[in-house]
């Protein structure tokens, strides 16, 4: 085996073995994914990409407001959103602190609004390590929670319309 070959051996066993790793955690919630619930690392890089675009180019089609970085506050919206929201049953993809490592991760919107709690802190949001990301896989309706040096942005769009 050439050593290109074997590196790239181990990067897929690393991936496969971060990706168990959430599947398990997942799990202890009651939330059942696969290895095929998650995007390809490049994938998540490029959409997540192309999310902080869509976002900068929304004008009057989001809904935006800054508060200061707590969790609390953060419930608090993401709770008054969810009463009233229209969507059930959609797969979404949640963006988490390791995606760079494992992918970003396709889900029932219902299993993240179940254990919105426990999501929060998985994305790495609580520890201010990660923004909290929602969205559809064509972008066309999303929650993000952006970390900013002062406050934090947050961000819907697409579900009212």
């Amino acid at each position: 085996m050439e050593v290109n070959d074997r590196k790239e051996r181990i990067r897929s066993l690393q991936i496969k073995n971060g990706r168990e790793n959430i599947i398990k955690k997942m799990k202890t919630k009651n939330i059942s994914l696969s290895l095929d619930s998650f995007l390809g690392i490049q994938s998540s890089k490029n959409l997540l990409e192309s999310l902080f675009v869509k976002i900068d180019k929304l004008k009057e089609d989001k809904f935006e407001i800054k508060f200061e970085h707590s969790h609390e506050a953060a419930i608090k919206q993401i709770s008054i959103l969810e009463s009233r929201m229209p969507l059930k049953d959609k797969n979404v993809i949640l963006f988490h602190q390791n995606y760079l490592e494992t992918g970003a991760i396709i889900l029932d919107i219902e299993n993240i609004f179940k254990e919105i709690n426990w999501m929060i802190s998985f994305s790495g949001y609580l520890k201010e390590d990660f923004d909290f990301i929602i969205v559809e896989p064509k972008l066309e309706y999303g929650i993000c929670i952006e970390i900013l040096e002062y406050q934090d942005t947050f961000t819907v769009w697409g579900l009212f319309n």
